[in-house]
């Protein structure tokens, strides 16, 4: 059964943390409300994050190429704007933190962020086509977005949903959009693995056998997600994020509801 619960949250994971409905949303669902989840695991969390950066770094790896080598000059904008949103990620990720693990522990608080992601998702289908490409788009807007996707650290809010949504709001056009929405998520995973492996020395692990479980889940979710990016992108391209928005109010409301009935 452990086995079962570990590859099951590795798919949803891999599927919904590409989708805009929130992965940490449906996996505390599956926890606190029918007691079907993996438990709290840094280990399996670290390794969930490692496969959400095997699928960005393969989809974008000929952007990645390009931002390494600062290859023109709108890469190098482009690497300034994920550097800029990288630090205020951090800055709003870590003040964030504490509360996030308390808001993990009920189901209250991701009811209530699921249905901000709805609401967020709802908005998103009524902005017009933006027109800003990387060369016009200023480190301000990577600034804000940047804290937009620290807030992503409270269980429920969905970080590609934010992101999108915010890209749009400032005008973004579909390619820029698309392209920094998942480049900046990179190293915001990166850092989050590092303070993964520091709670991991400090703190120890008891589950260290559900390793190989926890690696064969990863794999799936690497899966999951590629085909959650797929469909991500094909949403963004026809502007058909309101179904999804419909759906994080029903589970919202869901969840809320289910601490009357349960």
């Amino acid at each position: 059964m452990e086995a079962l619960k570990i590859i099951v949250s590795g798919l949803i994971d891999g599927l919904t943390g590409f989708l805009p409905v929130s992965s940490s949303g449906h996996l505390l669902m599956l926890k606190n409300v029918f007691g079907f989840g993996e438990g709290d695991s840094i280990i399996f969390d670290l390794f969930l994050k490692l496969a959400t950066i095997v699928v960005i770094v393969f989809a974008f790896r000929r952007d990645i190429l390009k931002l390494i080598k600062l290859e023109s000059g709108i890469y190098r904008r482009l690497a300034l704007m994920i550097l800029a949103a990288t630090v205020s990620t951090g800055i709003v990720g870590l003040g964030c933190r504490s509360f996030a693990v308390y808001a993990s522990g009920t189901v209250v608080f991701p009811g209530i962020f699921m249905i901000v992601t709805g609401v967020m998702l709802f908005v998103t289908d009524g902005i017009k086509r933006g027109e800003v490409k990387i060369s016009d788009a200023g480190l301000f807007e990577a600034v804000v977005i940047g804290g937009i996707q620290g807030l992503s650290a409270l269980p429920g809010l969905s970080r590609c949903g934010m992101v999108i949504t915010v890209c749009l709001l400032f005008g973004f056009d579909r390619k820029l959009t698309w392209k920094f929405s998942f480049l900046c998520a990179v190293p915001s995973l990166v850092g989050a693995i590092v303070l993964d492996i520091i709670d991991l020395v400090r703190l120890g692990a008891a589950d260290v056998a559900n390793t190989g479980w926890y690696i064969l889940a990863s794999a799936l979710a690497v899966v999951t997600g590629y085909i959650g990016l797929v469909l991500l992108n094909q949403i963004l391209k026809r502007r058909r994020f309101r179904i999804l928005s419909v759906y994080c109010l029903a589970l919202g409301g869901f969840m809320l509801a289910s601490m009357i009935v349960l």
